[in-house]
């Protein structure tokens, strides 16, 4: 999975589509296929000022995309992992199945449609803040020691949603950018080994309180 965010070009109000070209070059390349993708929304997330702010001619581009990639079109994934509360309507339907009832597309519902499975499947859309509960305890503990937090820190709860939708307890979780250390973090913390990547020494250090301050133990 690749969250490359979209960025501006210089001194026009449009964005760079850096993003879609990698993607057509792994396809055309190397057959990689684009399993699904995610994207992450901020609701907390700055416009860019210029654009947004000033001459009011773009709205605020608060969605990065998750591109879930793999040389094998069928690779594992499994949304049993991520369900979430069901809505009411959905505990309603539960309750009370529709029989033989047509979806719009013409597909009918079958006699397991409405079956109670823990929850709901979710949207490709995840919701998260950087200023999450265990987030902000790693930001309060880099200031106390008098260093500067990640600038952009991915939201724990993203990088949970990606480990349990494409991994099983004991896979190995590698993130090749691990700037403050989430991804590795959250897969330790859900039973998978956890390699972080930084070249940033500061970031390794950062990485290093963020684990303590979230009860893992790090190994060199």
């Amino acid at each position: 999975m690749l969250n490359v965010g979209p960025t501006w070009m210089n001194g026009v109000p449009a964005q760079s589509l850096h993003t879609a070209r990698p993607l057509c070059s792994l396809e055309d390349r190397l057959s990689v296929h684009l399993l699904q993708e995610l994207q992450w929304h901020n609701p907390t997330k700055l416009p860019p000022l210029p654009w947004v702010g000033k001459h009011r001619m773009r709205v605020t581009p608060s969605v990065e995309p998750i591109v879930w990639l793999s040389p094998n079109p069928r690779a594992f994934g499994n949304n049993l992992s991520v369900l979430r509360p069901y809505s009411t309507g959905g505990l309603r339907e539960i309750a009370n199945p529709r029989e033989h009832a047509k979806r719009p597309c013409g597909e009918k519902f079958g006699p397991t449609s409405f079956v109670d499975r823990g929850g709901s499947i979710p949207p490709s859309l995840i919701v998260a803040t950087p200023t999450e509960k265990g987030d902000a305890a790693y930001r309060r503990a880099m200031r106390a020691l008098g260093m500067e937090p990640h600038p952009a820190t991915m939201p724990s709860s993203v990088a949970r949603f990606g480990i349990l939708q494409a991994t099983r307890e004991g896979d190995a979780v590698l993130d090749p950018f691990s700037g403050s250390a989430a991804i590795p973090i959250e897969a330790m913390r859900l039973g998978r080994r956890g390699i972080g990547i930084e070249r940033s020494k500061l970031y390794n250090e950062g990485g290093v309180i963020r684990a303590l301050t979230a009860g893992v133990q790090l190994a060199a």
